[in-house]
């Protein structure tokens, strides 16, 4: 697997003269050293969810597919203030993993951040996010409530498609731009409100989300996808 065993990494984390080690360096650089050979991050990760060693507290950047396929087995999950940035992928195809809180000083979740992490129920989006990256929660099918914080200004293309459990989602006045496929096959989804700001809407947002009855834009209540597609296209 690497150059370390489980022993020996164990070891570096229970050695308190390591800790002021991990505060001042980015963890990427343990990354690279235990398992520079092969550069297999979500492999690493996967050894250290599996020790229960804590680690997350150390981390500054999620690097691409660090946590790919990685199943977390239901155990919590606690980023400090210290994490500004996840890359894309980042959790894509993870299980066990049913609810996650991302810190406010993230300011960054790039594109299929999430995608089929089939076992997501709940996430706590960071308050300084501008916009949500295409398929960054495409076939969470578990998904069922989102908020979306209040200075996203856009939705990317297919970012939660899919994602079949949805039922609520709060979208703030910010969002002026919701990409095409966004919200496609949310066949839970019977309702939502869209930002009266909203200014550009890509193709089949809201494709097959069968039980969307009632959409509300600008006061009034449309009740069906076509009706409102319709009058949005009207107001241009």
């Amino acid at each position: 697997m690497g150059v370390y065993n489980i022993k020996e990494i164990k070891y570096f984390f229970e050695n308190k003269a390591n800790i002021e080690l991990l505060n001042k360096n980015d963890f990427d650089n343990l990354f690279f050293r235990w398992f520079y050979s092969s550069n297999n991050y979500c492999q690493l990760a996967q050894f250290l969810i599996d020790a229960d060693i804590d680690f997350y507290q150390y981390l500054s950047r999620l690097r691409l597919s660090m946590f790919q396929t990685v199943d977390f087995k239901n155990k919590p999950i606690l980023f400090t203030d210290k994490l500004e940035h996840i890359s894309a992928y980042a959790f894509y195809l993870c299980s066990g993993l049913t609810s996650i809180t991302i810190p406010d000083s993230v300011e960054e979740i790039e594109s299929y951040a999430f995608c089929k992490c089939s076992t997501l129920e709940h996430i706590t989006l960071p308050s300084n996010i501008i916009g949500i990256s295409d398929n960054t929660f495409l076939k969470c099918i578990k998904l069922n409530n989102v908020t979306i914080p209040n200075i996203v200004w856009y939705i990317g293309d297919y970012a939660f498609s899919d994602c079949s459990n949805l039922s609520n989602i709060i979208i703030p006045d910010s969002v002026t731009r919701i990409g095409s496929y966004a919200f496609k096959g949310c066949i839970n989804l019977t309702k939502i409100k869209l930002p009266d700001n909203l200014v550009d809407l890509g193709i089949d947002v809201f494709g097959n989300c069968l039980n969307l009855t009632n959409i509300e834009w600008r006061n009034k209540t449309y009740n069906s996808y076509l009706s409102f597609k319709r009058a949005f296209n009207k107001s241009k």
